[in-house]
C-alpha cells in the first residue's frame, strides 16, 4: 500500500494537483487576514460618531448643490429620488414632523425599493425620533422651502468593495507567483529536454537525455533515450554489417578468381593439347574440380545474402524439447559423419535432459550442415570428433571439437561461420568459434527454458 501511494505521487498530474492547493492555501492565508482586518478597520470606522457625521455632512453639501443645481422644488422630489437611487451609497429621508415625503432607498432591485417606500407610514416614529435627536439635516430648495433631512452614507463601503478587488487581485497574484515557484523546476526541465531534443535533431545521437525524477516527463526522456539507443544500435549493426559484407566481398572475389583463374587456364590447355587423350582428361578433371568449388562458393555466398535479409520476425520458432532435438543431431550429423569413414564420441552430461528451446528448425538445420560440412572439408579423419552437451539453468550448450587437417584443406572465407552467427542472434543465442594450433572448437549456445510434457 505505501508503495503504491509512493508512485501516486510520482504522477504529474498528482503533483500539480498538490501544488494548485498548496499554492491556494498559501494565497488565502494573507488574502483572508487583510479582509478580516478590513472588516475590523471598518467596523472601528463606523463606530467612530466624528466619522460619521464627517460624511453625512459631506453627503448632505452633494445633496443640496443638486438640488441648486437642477433648481428643484418641494414638489420635484421625483428627480432627487431617481439622483439619490444613483448613487448607491447613500439613504435619504425628507420629513417633518407631520409627515414623511421621501424615503430614497440605495441601489436596491426594484421589488424591494417599493417595498421600502410602502413601509414610510410604519417608520413615521422611527424617523420623527430621528428628528427630535437633531440628527437631522436641513434641505433648502429652490423656492425657499426649507425641510428636514435624515442621511445614512455608506461611502465607506464603496473604499471597502475597492480594497476587497484589490485584495482578491492580491490572491491571484499570490497564487500565480507560488505556482510558478512550484512549477519551475518541471518548466526548466522541460526547456532543458527541449534544447537537448535539438541537438538529436541535429544528429549527434551520443549525446544522452536528462532523465530528472520518476514522473512521466521523465519517462518521455528515458523513451527517447531508449529510442535513441536502439536507432544507435542499429546504426552500428548497419556500419557492422556493411563492413562484414565488404569483407566477404573481398575474401569471396580472391577465393572466387582463384580457381575461375585455374579453370580458364586448364581450359586452354585442353584447347591447345589435342595430341594426349589422357593428359587432356586431367585437365578436364582437374576443369571440373574448379568449376564446383566455384559452384559451392557461389552457393554459401546466396545462402549468406539470403539469410542476412531475413529478419527476426520472419523465423518461425518453436519449442523443441532438448532431448528431441540432441536426437535429431544423433540421427542426421552424427550418421552423416560416420558414414564418411569419421569416428565421432556424442558425450552429452548426463542422461537426462529436461527443458525445451525456441529454434526454427529449418535455420537450425542450416548452422548443423555448415557445420558438419565444414568438418568434412577441414577435420582430419585420423581423430575423433567430440559432440559435447552441457544443459545449464538457463542454456544449453552444444560443443563440436575436430583436430584440423594440416594437409589438404583449402582456405575457409568465413560464409558459414557468418551464417552460422546470423541464424544464432535470430534465436537469442550464440554461435563462437575457436581455434589453438591443432583443434577448431565450434559452439552453439540456446536460451532453455521449462518444457511441459504435453
Amino acid at each position: 500500500m505505501n508503495k503504491r501511494k509512493f508512485w501516486l505521487f510520482r504522477r504529474l498530474d498528482v503533483q500539480l494537483l498538490a501544488a494548485l492547493g498548496l499554492c491556494f492555501l498559501i494565497a488565502y492565508g494573507p488574502v483572508a487576514l487583510i479582509h478580516q482586518g478590513l472588516v475590523y478597520y471598518r467596523d472601528i470606522w463606523v463606530w467612530e460618531q466624528e466619522n460619521m457625521e464627517k460624511e453625512e455632512n459631506w453627503a448632505a453639501s452633494r445633496i443640496q448643490e443638486f438640488v441648486n443645481r437642477n433648481q428643484l422644488t418641494l414638489k420635484e422630489l421625483d428627480q432627487l429620488d431617481r439622483w439619490v437611487h444613483q448613487e448607491h451609497y447613500l439613504q435619504v429621508v425628507l420629513l417633518d414632523k407631520q409627515q414623511v415625503y421621501l424615503v430614497s432607498a440605495m441601489d436596491l432591485p426594484v421589488e424591494e425599493y417599493d417595498q421600502v417606500r410602502s413601509l414610510i407610514d410604519e417608520y413615521q416614529e422611527y424617523y420623527t425620533k430621528e428628528l427630535d435627536a437633531g440628527r437631522a439635516k436641513t434641505l433648502t430648495f429652490a423656492d425657499g422651502t426649507e425641510i428636514s433631512m435624515i442621511i445614512h452614507s455608506f461611502y465607506y463601503e464603496k473604499l471597502v468593495q475597492i480594497l476587497s478587488q484589490l485584495n482578491l487581485v492580491l490572491f491571484f497574484i499570490i497564487f500565480l507567483l507560488s505556482f510558478l515557484f512550484f512549477i519551475r523546476k518541471k518548466v526548466r526541465y522541460i526547456r532543458r529536454l527541449s534544447d537537448e531534443l535539438k541537438i538529436l535533431e541535429g544528429g549527434d545521437l551520443d549525446y544522452a537525455m536528462s532523465v530528472q525524477g520518476e514522473d512521466e516527463i521523465a519517462e518521455l526522456a528515458r523513451g527517447i533515450n531508449q529510442m535513441r539507443l536502439s536507432i544507435l544500435d542499429r546504426r552500428h549493426l548497419e556500419e557492422e554489417n556493411q563492413r562484414a559484407n565488404q569483407d566477404l566481398v573481398m575474401r569471396l572475389s580472391h577465393d572466387l578468381r582463384t580457381p575461375l583463374t585455374a579453370l580458364i587456364g586448364y581450359l586452354e590447355i585442353v584447347l591447345l593439347n589435342e595430341e594426349d587423350p589422357k593428359q587432356k582428361r586431367n585437365y578436364i578433371e582437374a576443369a571440373r574440380a574448379k568449376a564446383f568449388q566455384i559452384k559451392e562458393q557461389s552457393e554459401k555466398l546466396f545462402e549468406y545474402f539470403l539469410i542476412s535479409q531475413k529478419t527476426e520476425d520472419s523465423y518461425y520458432l518453436q519449442s523443441v524439447p532438448v532431448t528431441q532435438l540432441l536426437e535429431r543431431i544423433r540421427q542426421n550429423s552424427i550418421r552423416d559423419l560416420e558414414s564418411h569413414g569419421f569416428k565421432v564420441v556424442f558425450q552429452p552430461s548426463g542422461n537426462v535432459f529436461s527443458g525445451s528451446v525456441a529454434v526454427d528448425m529449418e535455420s537450425f538445420s542450416r548452422v548443423m550442415d555448415n557445420l558438419v560440412s565444414n568438418l568434412f572439408k577441414y577435420a582430419d579423419p585420423a581423430f575423433l570428433i567430440r559432440f559435447e552437451t552441457i544443459q545449464k539453468k538457463d542454456q544449453m550448450i552444444f560443443q563440436i571439437i575436430n583436430r584440423i587437417r594440416l594437409t589438404g584443406a583449402r582456405s575457409s572465407t568465413g560464409i558459414g561461420i557468418n551464417t552460422c552467427e546470423r541464424i544464432m542472434k535470430a534465436h537469442q543465442g550464440r554461435y563462437l568459434w575457436k581455434r589453438t594450433d591443432d583443434c577448431f572448437i565450434s559452439t552453439v549456445e540456446l536460451p532453455l527454458k521449462a518444457y511441459i510434457e504435453a
